[in-house]
């Protein structure tokens, strides 16, 4: 199998970040200081990103599926990689559920034929594999970048840049804590994704640029979020779309009528990445645990219960199984470290030339 390249890994990543944070700040505490939130958000990131990929760095491990069947045993690390699949298709039906909720408040399109649509087209995409993601983010990240790119043509005439200044009664600990809640919602789904990516060429090359990709995508995280505050205010933390909203009050003149629409189609474009990485995941963990079948079939086989879901009215994951998706990482990297140093030593206590 052709494997990923070190750009179209880097690009997967950042554009499924990019996905995340469209409604990010959204019903806030921190109001106003929500962008204040968003920044130990990113410096949390970037910790659980080291914790993610240090078991491939230290157990040599071609992908984190594999690694959790070394580091936990196989029946165990079994079991949690079928844990991970619901997860994934939890995920997967809460995308739909979200992109429906978008389509009812911001247009006339029937909720459901867009979710469903959005389910088919994501179907064919993860059915043709990662690499065919691969190829195509690299088409979809100039598209996505240059949408976005009317997100920032606002007049700085209309931003308020004073509604930056933190207000003195939002305590720290609800800054802290939003910034925990940020990076459940915005980074912690990128998991699926980076147990996807372990398996390429010169892995030593690529977590260097992977972790370039979050800390480039948590700044414009920050940035978008301190945007949308200066030109919406306090609805920017009030609102499920505070993007679509701050699009709406661009004005181009006679050339672009609504640029929110615009917004709109980077959103549906990133629901339908983000959805395709759940199925392609979902797939795979169940090939860790079965291999028998074809890759296709398995993809059906997870689309089918992802809109099973979404039919019984299932609006995502419930919030403690997010707190355990951020607790596995950490024990599996701490497990990788034991190991390693284990081994380590094994290896200085063996006289040269035993065996």
């Amino acid at each position: 199998m052709t494997q990923l390249s070190k750009r179209q890994c880097k690009t997967l990543l950042f554009l499924f970040l990019l996905a995340g944070f469209l409604s990010a700040g959204s019903h806030s505490e921190a109001g106003r200081d929500a962008w204040l939130a968003a920044a130990p958000a990113v410096a949390l990131a970037l910790v659980l990103f080291a914790a993610v990929v240090s078991p491939l760095v230290l157990c040599g491990q071609s992908d984190l599926l594999s690694a959790h069947r070394l580091l936990l045993g196989r029946p165990v690390g079994g079991l949690v990689n079928v844990a991970l699949l619901i997860l994934a298709l939890l995920y997967g039906a809460g995308e739909m559920t979200g992109l429906a909720a978008f389509l009812a408040e911001s247009s006339d399109f029937s909720p459901r034929l867009g979710a469903l649509a959005l389910l088919l087209v994501a179907l064919y995409a993860a059915g043709r594999g990662l690499l065919c993601l691969g190829r195509g983010s690299e088409i979809l990240w100039a598209v996505l970048l240059a949408l976005l790119a009317l997100f920032f043509l606002l007049p700085l005439s209309q931003l308020r840049p004073e509604l930056l200044l933190p207000v003195a009664r939002t305590p720290w600990r609800t800054i802290v804590r939003e910034g925990v809640g940020t990076l459940l919602e915005w980074f912690l789904p990128a998991y699926f994704l980076l147990a996807l990516l372990g398996d390429t060429p010169r892995r030593s090359d690529l977590f260097p640029a992977l972790f370039r990709a979050v800390l480039t995508a948590g700044v414009a995280l920050v940035l978008a979020v301190a945007y949308n505050i200066m030109a919406l205010g306090a609805l920017a933390s009030e609102s499920d779309y505070p993007a679509y909203l701050t699009a709406a009050l661009i004005e181009i003149g006679q050339f672009v009528r609504r640029p929110e629409a615009l917004i709109a189609g980077v959103q549906v474009l990133g629901a339908l990445f983000r959805l395709s990485i759940y199925l392609l995941f979902a797939a795979r963990a169940w090939e860790s645990v079965c291999p028998r079948g074809a890759h296709r079939r398995r993809v059906l086989a997870m689309g089918a219960a992802v809109f099973a879901l979404y039919a019984a009215g299932v609006t995502g994951a419930p919030g403690w199984s997010r707190y355990a998706l951020l607790a596995l990482p950490l024990l599996i990297a701490l497990l990788a470290l034991v190991r390693w140093i284990i081994t380590r030593r094994k290896r200085h206590k063996t006289p040269a030339g035993a065996g």
